[in-house]
């Protein structure tokens, strides 16, 4: 910034070039970054979005006077509300002055046409996620805040891990240039939990193609039932689930899924 250096005209160049030498996946170019590289994620959604087809911003929010995409872009936000060097609430810190977090949120709602207000996805004493669904492109705005995480890359959730699966959910179509939503339910799909391992509660998502009947149940080592988290008919495309283990003793647990045919399990971990 000091030196005027064009670093979005870097990162442009070096996707084209990258494109020519390799067999690289255009609609799967994402970037994520850490304090000022998170600032930087933000420049990329807003001067690149026509070649990053989602960001997640840790702990920097968009320092930008003007933000002007030609396409809406997904986006992950993850910050500690404790962060002293890059405040969640804004102002000065650091040798300079920070928007807050969620008008930064507030102004990517209405660009990826979003609705204002948020579903809260997670709400523990450790963890809260929260999620405005665009309402037409599949970009979708999540933030991920914890109460006591400072300025440091989050290492009371899998943030690396909820990160991936944001990206792998978000491709961006290259024919319409928008977010084609299909991309993530071509055929049953069960994710990993977020957070695992967990606490008290933790987010199972899923995908189907079409209408059907899931039954989604949790088990122990020993194969005994322990919780029933969804028995019923749901409709095509993305869906989620809180399970609460605050009933639960600690120990290594599996969930299932199975609609028609298809039939996959994964395993969490609870922690006290």
């Amino acid at each position: 910034m000091t030196n005027d250096i064009n670093d979005v005209g870097f990162v442009s160049a070096l996707i084209e070039t990258l494109s020519v030498y390799y067999n690289i996946d255009s609609t799967r170019i994402f970037a994520t970054g850490f304090s000022n590289g998170s600032i930087m994620t933000y420049r990329l959604a807003a001067e690149l979005s026509n070649k990053i087809a989602a960001i997640a911003a840790a702990s920097g929010q968009m320092m930008l006077d003007e933000c002007d995409p030609v396409r809406a872009v997904p986006i992950m936000h993850l910050h500690g509300l404790e962060d002293d060097a890059v405040p969640y609430e804004g102002g000065s810190a650091s040798g300079y002055v920070f928007p807050s977090v969620e008008s930064v949120i507030d102004i990517w709602v209405e660009i990826n046409n979003c609705e204002t207000e948020p579903d809260t996805v997670v709400n523990t004493s450790e963890l809260m996620v929260r999620k405005w669904r665009a309402q037409s492109d599949n970009a979708d705005i999540v933030l991920y805040t914890t109460p006591t995480g400072g300025h440091y890359w989050l290492t009371s959730i899998p943030a690396t891990d909820s990160i991936w699966a944001f990206f792998d959910t978000h491709p961006l179509d290259p024919a319409t240039g928008i977010y084609d939503n299909s991309n993530a339910v071509k055929g049953f799909v069960l994710n990993q939990n977020c957070p695992n391992p967990l606490n008290t509660a933790t987010i199972i998502s899923f995908s189907t193609p079409e209408p059907e009947r899931v039954l989604l149940k949790v088990f122990d080592l020993l194969g005994n039932e322990v919780a029933v988290l969804l028995d019923g008919k749901v409709g095509a495309g993305e869906h989620t689930v809180v399970f609460d283990s605050r009933n639960l003793p600690a120990g290594v647990y599996f969930y299932r899924m199975e609609a028609g045919r298809f039939a996959d399990e994964k395993k969490l971990v609870v922690l006290r």
